[in-house]
């Protein structure tokens, strides 16, 4: 492992460095990992598209992906989620008061008025289903991801094992059928 620090150099003197990823589970889990919202309406958990605008694929291929650094910087940037990412609640933006959701969405710079339930939709748009720093900032939600060693983790967008999974249980099925007898 510790090798991987080290380039390897190919034909044409191009360095090559490797980086270690590992991920189990599913989108839940990945949703839970980079601290967006499970279902919702922006339940991508690296652009935060809202689920309306999934099928224009103009629109989501010019999603901005937010990476962990992103999302920890985005949550931090509040003043109250700030707050209560430091007293390590699980959803800093849940159950916030009228005043508190003035005071958040103005230290974003984003000054609205209005009801409860406005200034709280409000919010959910800024944030696009973000709803906490990534888990693995949540003891540490103002650490420094290279003081962590994740200065190179990864979340993927997509489920590699569900996406490849029928195409090789198809290989398998097909490929004897093709085969000649010994």
């Amino acid at each position: 492992m510790q090798e991987l620090k080290f380039p390897v150099s190919c034909e044409h003197s191009i360095q090559y460095h490797d980086v270690l990823r590992l991920y189990h589970g599913d989108s839940p889990a990945r949703a839970h990992e980079t601290g967006q919202q499970k279902g919702g309406h922006y339940f991508c958990s690296t652009c935060g598209v809202h689920c309306d605008r999934t099928y224009e694929l103009d629109h989501v291929l010019n999603c901005e992906i937010r990476t962990i650094q992103g999302k920890q910087q985005s949550v931090m940037k509040g003043a109250i989620a700030r707050r209560n990412s430091m007293l390590k609640k699980a959803k800093p933006f849940q159950n916030l008061s009228r005043q508190d959701l003035e005071h958040e969405l103005t230290s974003r710079g984003v000054f609205k008025e209005g009801t409860l339930k406005f200034l709280q939709s409000e919010l959910d748009s800024h944030m696009r289903g973000l709803e906490r720093v990534p888990a693995l900032l949540f003891n540490y939600p103002q650490a420094s991801l290279k003081d962590l060693g994740l200065d190179h983790y990864e979340i993927l967008p997509a489920e590699p094992l569900h996406d490849v999974g029928h195409h090789t249980e198809n290989v398998f099925a097909e490929f004897p059928k093709h085969l000649k007898p010994a």
